[in-house]
């Protein structure tokens, strides 16, 4: 993920949604006899746990995660497994925030609320940015205890700008880490999917079959209903 000529299937060439793929055999990952409908969830898994490697949750580390779609709920399972004892969730959707609560969240806070600090009233060691809103990771930093570490996971527009306090970042020894796709970690997504270390059946909320393929456009694209994953089945 660090090269300077960085390609990706169904990124910067055809992917999914080509009649064909051709990709190099030594980058073909088996999923064995896995129900699609846990494999599809192999890449953006993969993202988070490389995401959570960047970041190194310590075990009993308080974490405040901002964003609860399908990748925050999965920023949030692997916190959890990897060592992270209290996580709070943040989101504009109170039916997205139930979830999290039925997928290990501590405590949810609907966005904009001053109670993000509770429980923590020193802040949090860290803090997890899974909205790609730039005004949401503008504020990141406000919420780590000294020493904490922020990690921005959300995709902002590419010329987006935030304003940094430079002095808060030396003052309170804060680390600002990014993360970029995954780096070697699709194998360890497709054992964890394997095992049942995560649950993401609970993750897709419309199911449509290929025949109705621009009806799944739809609802991601019109946001007419509420939607998580949206699950072609062949």
């Amino acid at each position: 993920n660090h090269c300077l000529n960085w390609q990706a299937v169904g990124v910067t060439r055809p992917g999914g949604f080509a009649q064909r793929v051709a990709v190099p055999a030594r980058v073909v990952y088996s999923i064995g006899d896995m129900p699609f409908e846990r494999a599809v969830f192999a890449e953006p898994l993969a993202c988070v746990v490389y995401g959570v490697q960047r970041a190194r949750p310590q075990i009993g580390d308080r974490v405040l995660l901002f964003g609860a779609g399908p990748i925050g709920l999965l920023l949030l399972q692997t916190l959890k497994r990897a060592g992270a004892t209290y996580v709070v969730v943040v989101d504009i959707r109170e039916e997205r925030l139930e979830l999290a609560r039925k997928l290990g969240a501590d405590r949810t806070v609907p966005a904009g609320q001053e109670e993000v600090r509770e429980g923590a009233t020193f802040g949090y060691d860290i803090v997890v940015e899974a909205t790609g809103v730039p005004e949401v990771a503008s504020k990141c930093a406000d919420f780590a205890i000294p020493g904490g570490k922020v990690l921005l996971f959300g995709v902002c527009p590419e010329g987006a700008e935030i304003p940094v306090r430079p002095f808060q970042i030396y003052r309170r020894d804060i680390t600002i880490l990014g993360s970029f796709a995954l780096n070697r970690t699709m194998g360890q997504a497709l054992e964890m999917l394997s095992a049942g270390a995560v649950q993401v059946e609970p993750l897709i909320s419309h199911r449509f079959p290929l025949e109705h393929f621009p009806d799944a456009l739809a609802v991601v694209q019109e946001g007419r209903e509420p939607s998580m994953k949206v699950l072609i089945e062949p």
